[in-house]
């Protein structure tokens, strides 16, 4: 091993190597970091490169700008090809290409060339592996690797990727209304595979039901060993809509963040030449979490918007196409390497002129916790069992949602639960076919939340904004999130090029990432606790200590924001337990009572009380009762109020940021319900599509005297 390592390696690329499982064969983890991320770190074999740079171009309107880097010292052939002997070669030669476009955004593109090799076995092994792994010019989830900017045709007949329909969808389905085409031909070819699904999309017929035996009540309780690698509340960003009671210079903090969606609308939340700067303290205890957070950034920030398809994947799909999966595992290694060699990341530059950066410190055991995410190797048999394992209805709560569903929505689902991708029902799902590591664990094994999906951590109202927007089937639940997620991120990226916005992440948990910012005498103006409130986790006791002292004083609008999600399964009275397995006479009569006055006035809730009945699913009842009573009475038995002034924070009445609770008005009382004033078509997606509890408590927090 050592031999094929050779002698100049890092110690964070023997660690990688020696971890590695070696066969003698061309493995995908052997692919190199991308060369020009390594030039804007001044990494020090370069010093000793010849350059030639290439004269300037034009070409449409796009300018070109190249260079190549001759390396003649073959040991340092070992850092971008660790598994082939080097002996053989005498030199090699780097090319960076960069395209600046008229919008404004950077592509840039590297290639590999070895010079006067000699015919041998190694040279042989070195050319097959280039072979593997050609220049990545395209890593979209489109057609050919291109980035799926718009709704594509579904004509997927031939069976030769070059051949398929390239034009986008414009003429929908009017018989399922979850594809679309670019023409009658296309439609009329492709009817004999689409038929199936699309037939099926009017069959009003539930999933079949689980054996009597398995029958009960609905919990929201998660399987031992799964995780929440998305968000299950929609999305919201901590700047709000009072930017102009902040300072210039802004400190936010995401205590457990999760997935990277609340950072993402708080920073799009930034005007657009906003002159100030806003720090963004990033910490999840889940170190797949926390680094999939940090590679999702390092992607931004260095391919920019030709990397959002990437992105989506990573973040949402369990399988990824071999281009996306090649550049993930590169920017994946880099980090490592550089981390594990110095225990410490570089401060990373976004370009523009904001001055964005990134900033990570994770201690060794996290760091020796991802080294097997990227060395792992995958088979096809392994992939296939993985992706079933993952994606399959576990339990009675999930087969009762599906029963609710529309038909086309059910046929929407049961794609994703067939496929696991996001991405539009109209789209080639067949280049798809490499693992995601990073939403299952180093033994491949599944460990995503049964039931778990994307979608919940997005407001329904904004998946049906985009649909209309970008003119999407209105079925195409997955295709609406997708492109959704496609705005939400170019949005961001520009923020980070114009805006000056620094990362810095961690991965700890939350109480010893507030003692770490007290000791740095840091002070915040606005933090997220998620659901640690929840006692299952810190309880809200601890997240009151803890973080109510790192609060900015004397200044308006400085919040901290609490979600108690759990709470009805520890509430003191049990006569008034609402927990999401039963409901008191009392709260479903009362409920009735608020569903009936609705109804007159729009049929609709009645439709779907009547499908949530038959279907064992009470979200819509849980969405008509008013929970404050019982939530009230709740935070009393914490001494959450007299704990909260022993730290000089109270609750606030009437909230700033987010909600009291999902889908009412942010000037709602704490006795609103959602289903006051919604229509019972948003209320369908809000009870149905998605999947929330509406036991879901959101606490705003402010510095005492400071209304």
């Amino acid at each position: 091993m050592a031999a094929r390592l050779g002698s100049r390696l890092s110690l964070g690329q023997l660690i990688i190597g020696l971890w590695r499982p070696w066969d003698g064969a061309v493995q995908r983890s052997t692919s190199f970091p991308p060369c020009q991320k390594i030039l804007d770190d001044h990494w020090s074999p370069l010093a000793s490169m010849n350059q030639h740079p290439e004269a300037t171009k034009s070409n449409n309107d796009c300018h070109l700008e190249s260079s190549d880097y001759e390396i003649a010292d073959k040991n340092h052939l070992q850092y971008f090809r660790p598994n082939v002997n080097c002996s053989y070669l005498s030199s090699f030669r780097i090319k960076i290409q960069y395209t600046h476009h008229p919008d404004g955004h950077v592509a840039k593109a590297c290639s590999f060339h070895t010079l006067s090799t000699e015919e041998t076995p190694e040279t042989e092994s070195l050319r097959i592996h280039e072979a593997e792994l050609p220049e990545i010019t395209s890593f979209g989830s489109g057609i050919r690797n291109q980035p799926l900017k718009m709704n594509p045709c579904a004509n997927h007949i031939a069976h030769v990727t070059d051949s398929l329909c390239s034009k986008p969808g414009i003429i929908v389905c009017p018989s399922c209304n979850l594809v679309s085409y670019c023409s009658d031909g296309c439609r009329m070819q492709n009817w004999e595979k689409h038929r199936s699904k699309c037939l099926s999309s009017q069959l009003d017929v539930p999933p079949p039901s689980p054996p009597k035996e398995t029958q009960g009540p609905t919990t929201d309780v998660v399987m031992k060993g799964s995780e929440w690698l998305w968000g299950n509340v929609p999305a919201y960003g901590l700047l709000g809509n009072h930017l102009g009671n902040l300072p210039e210079h802004i400190q936010v903090c995401f205590a457990a963040s999760g997935d990277l969606r609340n950072t993402i609308e708080t920073v799009c939340q930034l005007p657009e030449h906003f002159q100030g700067s806003l720090t963004v303290y990033l910490n999840d205890y889940n170190p797949k979490i926390a680094f999939r957070n940090l590679l999702m950034l390092e992607l931004l920030r260095f391919y920019g918007f030709e990397a959002i398809d990437t992105v989506i994947a990573l973040w949402c799909s369990v399988l990824l196409t071999a281009n996306q999966l090649l550049v993930c595992d590169n920017a994946a290694r880099t980090l490592l390497d550089r981390s594990l060699t110095e225990m410490k990341f570089h401060e990373m530059h976004f370009p523009g002129s904001g001055g964005s950066t990134i900033h990570a410190q994770f201690d060794k055991s996290t760091l020796w916790n991802l080294i097997p995410r990227v060395t792992v190797q995958e088979s096809p048999v392994a992939t296939t069992t993985t992706l079933k394992s993952c994606m399959q209805p576990q339990s009675y709560a999930l087969n009762c949602k599906l029963g609710c569903l529309q038909p086309a929505h059910r046929v929407a689902w049961k794609e994703y639960l067939d496929h696991g991708l996001v991405l539009p029902f109209s789209a080639d799902k067949r280049v798809h076919d490499q693992l995601n590591p990073y939403l299952h664990n180093s033994s491949v094994t599944a460990t995503l939340a049964d039931g778990s999906s994307p979608l919940d951590g997005w407001d329904p109202s904004s998946l049906l904004a985009a649909a209309t927007r970008e003119n999407l089937p209105p079925m195409d639940l997955y295709g609406h999130l997708f492109f959704h997620l496609r705005e939400r991120l170019s949005t961001f990226i520009s923020r980070l090029h114009s805006c000056q916005v620094h990362f810095r992440l961690s991965c700890c948990d939350a109480s010893s990432m507030a003692t770490k910012l007290q000791r740095s005498g840091v002070r915040l103006h606005r933090v997220d606790t998620s659901n640690i409130a929840d006692e299952t986790y810190q309880g809200i006791a601890g997240v009151l200590q803890d973080w109510g002292p790192l609060l900015e004083q004397d200044m308006p609008g400085v919040t901290l924001v609490t979600l108690l999600m759990n709470w009805p399964l520890h509430c003191p009275d049990s006569a008034h337990q609402i927990s999401t397995s039963r409901l008191t006479e009392d709260d479903l009569r009362e409920a009735l009572v608020g569903i009936s006055a609705r109804t007159s006035d729009d049929p609709g809730f009645a439709k779907l009380l009547a499908r949530g009945l038959q279907h064992g699913d009470l979200s819509l009842v849980r969405y008509f009762h008013n929970s404050s009573k019982a939530f009230l009475r709740y935070l009393d038995s914490r001494s959450a109020d007299r704990i909260g002034k022993s730290v000089d924070i109270q609750r606030r009445e009437a909230h700033l940021i987010v909600p009291h609770r999902l889908f009412v008005g942010m000037d709602a009382s704490i006795n609103a319900t959602p289903g006051d004033t919604t229509s019972s078509d948003l209320c369908y997606y809000h009870t149905a599509v998605h999947s929330y509890t509406f036991t879901e408590r959101y606490v705003e927090w402010e510095v005492v005297g400071m209304q």
